[in-house]
């Protein structure tokens, strides 16, 4: 998650026309269906320079199934969201990504507890739980083998609290994505007027949480950093949030496609 008080801190949408489709058409038969969500993102596409590498760490790490679809995509089931990465090119280097998961609003530290045992958690100034008292929430965050910086947050506005311990089954489903920019109030205006998605909380002057508590995209001038210490990049996103009225947006000069659903 990014945050006014976090300590995270144009190239032609129609080049990277491939990677929207993602090559449906060479690949093979789609096994994991993203549940049918009322909330949330329900899809999130992402390039990734080792697909391999992601399938072994969602699958066996977390726990969560994950299946090559194809020679050069792997997609995920994290609760109720379908995320995939596709294979990148070399000219896009290693893309990171930040994204975010919604937990039950009770099981924070049973989460970081959880993580601990399975893969390290970021720590930052002597500290593994990040509290956001705007957003009422709090967060804890670790690197996947791509280095994205994924994030687990219990938002105590919502009522998702649930029995027992914690499990990969917790994970409720990705609740942000970061879109970095050139023009922040631009991008912004257009978000609001395209998809009807409008500002959740008071940003900065470098980045703007847009959206709701279920499927927030944040967005950040390029330059800023996630964490404070990696770069925020423009790297192709694709990202269909539930909810309508349904609605479609490819953000002129950068490879971002988002839609309503």
């Amino acid at each position: 998650m990014a945050r006014s008080e976090d300590p995270l801190s144009r190239r032609e949408f129609n080049r990277l026309l491939a990677f929207s489709a993602l090559g449906l058409a060479a690949a093979a038969p789609q096994v994991l269906a993203a549940s049918p969500l009322t909330r949330g993102i329900f899809e999130l596409r992402l390039l990734t320079a080792d697909p391999e590498a992601q399938r072994r760490f969602y699958d066996r790490t977390l726990g969560l199934p994950a299946v090559r679809e194809g020679t050069e995509q792997v997609a995920v089931q994290a609760g109720g969201t379908r995320l995939i990465f596709q294979q990148a090119r070399p000219e896009h280097g290693r893309p990171m990504y930040h994204f975010a998961f919604n937990i039950p609003e009770n099981k924070l530290e049973l989460a970081r507890q959880w993580l601990h045992q399975r893969t390290p958690v970021i720590v930052k100034d002597g500290r593994e739980v990040f509290h956001y008292p705007s957003w009422n929430a709090e967060s804890v965050y670790f690197y996947d083998p791509a280095g994205n910086i994924v994030e687990f947050i219990a938002r105590y506005n919502l009522a998702n609290a649930t029995p027992g311990p914690f499990s990969q089954e917790e994970i409720l489903y990705a609740s942000e994505i970061g879109l970095v920019v050139d023009d922040l109030e631009r991008e912004v205006a257009a978000l609001r007027s395209r998809l009807g998605l409008g500002v959740y909380r008071p940003g900065s002057p470098d980045l703007v949480p847009v959206g709701d508590e279920h499927r927030l995209l944040i967005v950040v001038q390029r330059g800023r950093k996630w964490f404070q210490t990696t770069p925020a990049t423009v790297y192709p996103t694709v990202a269909k949030l539930a909810g309508g009225p349904p609605a479609h947006y490819q953000v002129a000069g950068f490879p971002y496609e988002l839609s309503l659903t």
